[in-house]
């Protein structure tokens, strides 16, 4: 009767992990995840953030082992690029984020998912910033880590495609998952009413301190950027 149990236990957690990987990681997931911690990489981790609550741990990529030392990923762009072993462990090693708060299996998988995506946007840095890139893995995985680039011209390096833009509406976030707040001054993933703040989740209510805060560091209004109809029929809903 025991090992009925554990097996049942172990199949409806199975069961779970597989439904919410096809549906999308839940906000609340991501930002418990991980956060922002030194690194200049806000719009590095906003980009990988948004993507997952959207199409899920499985739905960004397809991967095929070449050698025991090199793997070819394809996105859904239909883009197929080739990571080293030494290039992903590399990427893990950049990958500077807080990660206190991750202590389930589950949170485990969206860091580990979430590193992949950071090797495959240094590996696509040079398409999407040709004048930016220094055309090396290791150069261009180190920009990225340092730089809070202009996300609004790198929407594609998850091989997502092109991101609808919405110029300065405020309102526009509710309702919203897998989306990009960017100014100048900082890039923050952001679902519905909750925003990923540097060091913690703020629910997006105006004129609180935590908005205050927020917006307070940008000076202007948002430009938000959300995911395509096309993309979201593909991946289905989610939190």
């Amino acid at each position: 009767m025991m090992k009925k149990n554990i097996l049942y236990t172990f199949l409806c957690i199975q069961i779970s992990l597989t439904f919410a990987m096809a549906q999308g990681v839940p906000a609340d997931s991501l930002i418990k995840a991980y956060r922002q911690d030194t690194a200049n990489n806000c719009a590095s981790i906003a980009l990988i953030k948004a993507n997952l609550n959207v199409f899920g741990l499985d739905g960004l990529y397809t991967q095929r082992k070449l050698s025991d030392s090199t793997t070819e990923f394809t996105l859904k762009d239909k883009r197929k690029i080739t990571l080293s072993k030494r290039e992903t462990e590399l990427a893990r090693s950049h990958f500077r984020v807080d990660t206190s708060d991750a202590k389930s299996p589950y949170l485990h998988e969206v860091i580990a998912t979430s590193q992949i995506c950071y090797a495959i946007m240094a590996k696509t840095f040079s398409d999407e910033f040709p004048q930016l890139s220094k055309k090396s893995f290791d150069k261009d995985l180190d920009y990225i880590t340092q730089t809070s680039f202009d996300i609004r011209f790198g929407t594609n390096l998850l091989g997502t495609g092109d991101y609808t833009i919405i110029m300065k509406r405020y309102a526009s976030i509710y309702g919203k998952k897998g989306a990009v707040v960017w100014s100048p001054h900082h890039t923050v993933f952001a679902n519905n009413t909750t925003c990923d703040m540097p060091g913690n989740s703020s629910v997006f209510k105006k004129w609180t301190k935590s908005y205050i805060r927020f917006w307070g560091r940008m000076y202007i209004d948002p430009e938000l950027t959300t995911v395509p109809e096309k993309y979201l029929r593909e991946a289905g809903s989610s939190k």
